[in-house]
């Protein structure tokens, strides 16, 4: 048997014995990883973006601000009237699906879910509805349901200015139950202020709904710490010792923006001024029940406020 037989042999037994023949060594190629991340991450991000231009057209801007731009927009499928929202990644922060945190999703959109739910349940709660989102590389886009006709409470009540006592006590009577309900379902808002309250106008006269949950996070027993929102309108505690819990935060805001409507001068709340007695209701017109819900939500000591549920069954709201 000739030499070059041998060595053909010996190679296919050692193969079958789990061995390979000796082979040219040659350098391994280095991969980069991280550039393989970042390409496949901008041709998901591009097909995301193709299925959100295939599904909404997107119309101007209705406002603008630290956390990003909101626009007005369609739904191609049935006209559908809707608000689509760009955050900036950056701006984004993120809610923990489950304790291995393994799976995590944008906190706005895990709040707009708790509070309203998806898009089968359109209209039904005071908080409008989600209806989709898209996580890209760069930004989140959150597409909401759109109230049509409707403006916010800084705009309707500068419309209609001075608004008529039955009508502020009907909008707050709404947006209190609304914020109990959120509050039920694990939703603090933390930034109730006009801006972030629609006027609706329905067939059965104007209803309240709640957007903008940029700044919310979930309702907690617990103190929070970290200082968002208007500040303006913020409770005297946030700045005394740094620390704020749900309930006695809302009823502040609600407070704050029920001063600003039932003061009928056009003078705005200011949580120092109003500390140091620079404002008041003795120049307001309203009822003396009007005047003490203020008060009593406005009390300097959280522990003296009102709950959101006595306020529910405040006398003012049982006026006709």
């Amino acid at each position: 048997m000739s030499n070059g037989r041998r060595s053909c042999i010996r190679q296919r037994v050692n193969c079958k014995a789990g061995w390979s023949p000796t082979l040219k060594k040659t350098k391994p190629v280095k991969t980069n990883l991280s550039k393989q991340r970042h390409v496949l991450t901008q041709l998901a991000a591009a097909g995301i973006l193709d299925v959100f231009n295939a599904t909404y057209e997107q119309g101007h801007e209705l406002g603008s601000g630290g956390f990003g731009s909101v626009y007005n927009g369609v739904r191609k499928s049935d006209g559908l009237k809707v608000a689509i929202k760009h955050v900036p990644k950056n701006n984004v922060d993120f809610h923990s699906v489950d304790r291995k945190e393994l799976l995590q999703v944008p906190m706005e959109v895990h709040l707009m879910s708790r509070a309203a739910g998806g898009p089968d349940k359109l209209g039904q709660s005071a908080a409008v509805s989600l209806l989709d989102w898209f996580m890209l590389d760069t930004e989140l886009i959150i597409v909401m349901e759109r109230p049509f006709p409707s403006m916010d409470l800084l705009a309707y009540s500068t419309l209609h200015y001075p608004l008529p006592e039955d009508t502020v006590r009907d909008i707050m009577k709404q947006l209190v139950l609304a914020v109990i309900d959120l509050h039920k379902k694990g939703v603090f808002h933390r930034d109730l202020k006009p801006n972030n309250v629609l006027i609706q106008k329905t067939e059965d006269g104007i209803r309240v709904r709640i957007i903008d949950f940029g700044h919310g996070c979930v309702a907690s027993a617990a103190p929070h710490t970290s200082i968002l929102g208007c500040l303006s309108c913020a409770p005297l505690e946030m700045f005394l010792v740094r620390q704020y819990r749900d309930g006695p935060t809302s009823v502040w805001q609600i407070g704050a923006m029920a001063f600003n409507l039932l003061n009928g001068d056009g003078c705005c709340f200011d949580t120092s001024e109003w500390v140091l007695n620079k404002l008041s209701m003795k120049t307001s017109t309203a009822t003396e029940e009007g005047k003490h819900f203020v008060q009593v939500c406005l009390e300097n000591n959280p522990a003296n406020r009102m709950s959101l549920e006595e306020l529910a069954k405040h006398p003012w709201f049982s006026k006709t």
